[in-house]
Order: C-alpha cells, then sequence, then structure tokens
C-alpha cells in the first residue's frame, strides 16, 4: 500500500522493508534540516501549483511590482526545491538564505530590468 508521510512528504510502500528504510533515513533528515532551518520547503505539488500561477503573475502582471511578485513566489518555488535537495543530501548547514538565493538566481528568470530591480528592493 502506497502512503505519503505527512511531514516530509515521501510517497513509499508501506509493505516494502526497502522502503520503510528509505523513508526512516529520508525522514530522520528531512526532521533534522527543518529543525536547523526552521523552515519546511513547501511539498513539490505545492511548487508546481506556486511556478504555474506565478509565472502568469510574472507575464501577465499589471505593474512592475505585479511582476516582481510573481517572480519571487517562482524564486520561492525554486529556494524550496533546491532546499529540499540540499536536506535529502545533508547540505542544510552550506544552504544559502532565500535573500541570497534571489540575487544568485534572479538573472535565470529573464525578466526585465525593471521588474529585476523591483524584486531586490523588495527582499535585499
Amino acid at each position: 500500500m502506497i502512503s505519503t508521510c505527512t511531514v516530509c512528504n515521501l510517497f513509499y510502500d508501506l509493505e516494502s522493508d526497502f522502503d520503510k528504510v528509505a523513508h526512516d533515513e529520508h525522514h530522520r533528515r528531512w526532521n533534522r534540516g527543518i529543525r536547523a532551518l526552521g523552515y519546511k520547503p513547501m511539498p513539490y505539488a505545492e511548487r508546481e501549483a506556486l511556478k504555474r500561477q506565478a509565472g502568469e503573475l510574472l507575464r501577465e502582471g499589471m505593474s512592475a511590482t505585479e511582476q516582481a511578485e510573481g517572480a519571487t513566489f517562482i524564486l520561492r518555488a525554486w529556494y524550496d526545491r533546491d532546499l529540499e535537495q540540499a536536506i535529502q543530501k545533508g547540505k542544510v548547514n552550506t544552504y544559502p538564505s532565500f535573500d541570497k538565493y534571489i540575487l544568485e538566481n534572479l538573472p535565470s528568470l529573464n525578466c526585465s530590468p525593471e521588474v529585476a530591480e523591483q524584486v531586490k528592493i523588495m527582499h535585499v
């Protein structure tokens, strides 16, 4: 029977000894990571939904501020995805703050200079 852990978001087979062991290890790393950070990354489905909505806001926002909010939401989804990977690898201690992550990854969005500047004003 497939289950999803409500704490670490891992899908695993409750009847599989291998999956149980893998889940236990993942769960321990996850708890250590979120305790160290004081923040729990969004689950995959939430990140994907946020990216879709944020992409619309970035493309169709009526102002640079609205577009910057869309850009920020996309960056938050990326941040949470990458943070989840860092937690799984036990590399939470070297993970950047969200503000630093924004500066490092904002160029990847290819948004207008006006929107990029607004994102920086909002978060850095």
